[in-house]
């Protein structure tokens, strides 16, 4: 099944924990995002690069948009110390890429609009 196929609907059911578990289950080959736990292979990842050539990835496009600079760095630390390929940088060096990528993200209008709207259903939601 082509990534292509999902629509917003399907990526946002994929998202509860018992369907995501399931798509874990059914493909235990592939690693997943971090946060909603969906399979690499039913989402697309976002990558944070370390040089102009290395990238890691811990969350999904998704999931990206919607967590706070201070969770995806505690994603990113734990990422760290649990991939040695990861040690050939410092932590330090880590956290700053993931900090440039928030950054470059948050500024696009787009995903500005989805922030807002997510702030904003979780004040109306919380009272």
């Amino acid at each position: 099944m082509s990534k292509e196929f999902f629509t917003p609907l399907m990526s946002s059911i994929f998202r509860i924990p018992s369907v995501s578990f399931m798509l874990r289950k059914y493909n235990y080959n592939f690693s997943y995002c971090k946060v909603c736990k969906v399979p690499w292979n039913c989402c697309v990842s976002k990558p944070v690069y370390m040089t102009d050539t290395s990238a890691t990835f811990c969350t999904c496009r998704h999931c990206w948009e919607k967590t706070s600079l201070k969770d995806l760095k505690q994603i990113y630390t734990n990422n760290y110390w649990i991939h040695s390929e990861l040690r050939g940088y410092s932590l330090q060096h880590c956290l700053e890429q993931v900090e440039k990528e928030f950054n470059k993200t948050y500024n696009d209008p787009h995903i500005k609009l989805k922030r807002r709207k997510n702030t904003i259903n979780k004040i109306l939601k919380h009272g």
